[in-house]
């Protein structure tokens, strides 16, 4: 019995298309793109130092320069809620995510909210703040680095993104896409 013709002809593109199925049910990373997620793993940001750091109830201490210059830590934030989104510009659904969070730091800025986001970008500085203008980023943006992704006790996946509240505790982790009435809900309590 040979194969149907329709198999034949897409045989290397249905393998595929299964593989990457499998690779996502697999790895329960239903939220985030398999490119992002093989992605994460390839460079690094999965690793965790064994450290529950970023885990919820926990004070997190973490400490980037921004695209700026400035010094964005847990010391400097502590007594504002943060949400710090570990992201990156060649993520879909980091980039669905945006939006959202620049609606959210808009709204609630006065408030006390303040909203970090973290690039795993490896193409550097440049690439982030091009991105950042042409989608009118205006929160404070900094590049990950061993440190404080250590901190925050490894990366899954991206995005991935941690609420702080005014104590500096992790209240909750969020990772892959998370819409906006999630993150609105939980702040609204803590703000």
């Amino acid at each position: 019995m040979s194969m149907p013709s329709f198999l034949k002809k897409n045989a290397v593109t249905l393998l595929l298309v299964a593989g990457i199925i499998a690779y996502v049910v697999v790895a329960g990373r239903t939220r985030f793109c398999a490119t992002c997620a093989f992605i994460t793993d390839s460079v690094g940001l999965s690793e965790t130092s064994g450290d529950d750091g970023g885990a919820p109830g926990e004070e997190v201490v973490w400490s980037v320069v921004s695209l700026d210059g400035a010094i964005l830590s847990s010391d400097a934030l502590k007594g504002q809620v943060v949400i710090v989104d570990f992201w990156a510009t060649w993520c879909p659904p980091c980039r669905r995510k945006i939006p959202s969070l620049i609606e959210l730091q808009e709204s609630y800025k006065e408030d006390g909210l303040v909203i970090v986001g973290i690039s795993a970008d490896e193409d550097g500085p440049r690439v982030v703040r091009e991105f950042a203008a042409e989608l009118g980023m205006l929160y404070p943006l900094a590049m990950a680095d061993d440190a404080v992704i250590q901190a925050f006790g490894g990366i899954e996946g991206l995005p991935t993104s941690f609420i702080i509240n005014r104590e500096g505790q992790v209240t909750s982790r969020h990772v892959g896409y998370t819409d906006k009435s999630v993150f609105e809900n939980t702040i609204l309590d803590l703000l």
